[in-house]
Formats: C-alpha cells, sequence, structure tokens
C-alpha cells in the first residue's frame, strides 16, 4: 500500500515545503536546551510521510500533526489521496491519515496504552500545543522509527472580537507551542533531528502565510 502511495504522489504532486530541524544539543544556559540547534532545512517533498526529506535512513522522528484523541484521521490512506487536489500546502488531515495507515500495530499499541487526560473533553491523550511520542511499525517504521504526535490549535482570525480580543494571540501561542513541545522531547530522547510538516495549516484552518510566520518565530 505504501509502495502504491509513494509512486502515486511522486508524479502527481508538487513539491511540498518542509522543515528538517538537525540538532547538535549541545548545552546551553536557556531556558530551551533545544536553542542547541544546528540547522533548519527546508526541503521540498511530495508527501513527507512517504518521502522523507532526509532520504529513506536518516530520519529520527516524524512530528504528526494529530487530534486531542490521537485516534487518527476519518479519512483511509485511499480517501486521503482523493484529496490530494488544489494547490494547498497540505490537505486536510492527510499527515495523520497516513501516519495512523502505516504505522502498523505497533503504533497503534503505544497510542492505546497512553492515559487519558483528567480536567479535559472526554477522550483526550493530548492537550492543545503539547507533544507525545510513540514508537511505530508496520511500513512507516523503514523511514521513521518515532512520531511525535502534536496538537495545533484551531485558526482564530485577527478581529475585532470584544468578547475575546486575545483569541488570535492566544492560538499563535499555542501553535509555536507544538514546535517548541516537539523539539523537548525530542531532546529529552537526544534525537538528532526531527522532519516537521507545517503544523495549524490543514484541518485547524490557518493561513499558510500566518503558520508559516509561527513556525519561524518558534524555532529561530
Amino acid at each position: 500500500a505504501m509502495d502504491q502511495w509513494r509512486q502515486w504522489s511522486a508524479q502527481k504532486l508538487p513539491g511540498r515545503a518542509v522543515c528538517r530541524l538537525v540538532a547538535s544539543w549541545r548545552p546551553v544556559r536557556t531556558a530551551a536546551p533545544w536553542r542547541g540547534l544546528a540547522a533548519i532545512e527546508v526541503h521540498r517533498t511530495a508527501c513527507i510521510v512517504t518521502h522523507p526529506p532526509a532520504g529513506e535512513t536518516a530520519n529520527a522522528a516524524l512530528v504528526n500533526p494529530a487530534n486531542e484523541r490521537l485516534a487518527g484521521t476519518n479519512f483511509s490512506a485511499e480517501e486521503c489521496r482523493r484529496h490530494l487536489l488544489g494547490e494547498a500546502e497540505y490537505p486536510r488531515q492527510v499527515i495523520d491519515g497516513l501516519v495512523h495507515e502505516f504505522g502498523g500495530e505497533t503504533l497503534g499499541r503505544s497510542l492505546a496504552a497512553l492515559p487519558f487526560l483528567p480536567s479535559h473533553p472526554p477522550g483526550t491523550r493530548c492537550a492543545t500545543g503539547c507533544a507525545v511520542m510513540t514508537e511505530v511499525g508496520g511500513e512507516l517504521a523503514q523511514f521513521y522509527p518515532r512520531v511525535i504526535h502534536v496538537v495545533a490549535p484551531f485558526y482564530q482570525a485577527r478581529g475585532n472580537d470584544s468578547a475575546n480580543p486575545h483569541a488570535h494571540s492566544r492560538w499563535a501561542e499555542q501553535l509555536a507551542l507544538c514546535y517548541t513541545s516537539a523539539l523537548d522531547a525530542a531532546h529529552q530522547h537526544s534525537l538528532p533531528s526531527i522532519s516537521v510538516p507545517l503544523l495549524g495549516a490543514g484541518a485547524r484552518g490557518a493561513p499558510v502565510w500566518e503558520a508559516v510566520d509561527v513556525a519561524a518565530m518558534a524555532v529561530v
């Protein structure tokens, strides 16, 4: 199934810009130890899941834009393929759907073992802005031995909402936290690099340019 997807996406999809964050993990005197980041590489790839930015053997972990339940998307891999239309940076929920489709039983068991969070909506395993790392199996394991699941916030536009005037700035803070949480998880597990798509601009609704601005501020 993954081979078919790889062949199709390589032929039909234009390259998408994705980031690979490469770390030296040297000790630094800041509140964020991953500030020892050695490099940020921007790659173009048809699909970050099946065409990793560092090739097929040099990817320590994939950052997966997940939902709070870590339950995957409602789309199968075939449905994801049919939704890959237009010029969207990443169509809705495609990455999460492919991760669950190709992650095998190892991923399913790892996610099922995670506890539900108290004081959150029922079924929540990962809060907005947070990150959870799991191992993967199946076909995905040939490219990524681990996945860091992050939950981006739903987009809040700038406006004159007197009831919630700080909604947009809160959205930007939570989206930036997704990147820092993923980097914290990578640092804690001494990972040499992580591959990251543009977060927040898919099913969570952010305009690409605003999501890019937040990503740059979060990691640079």
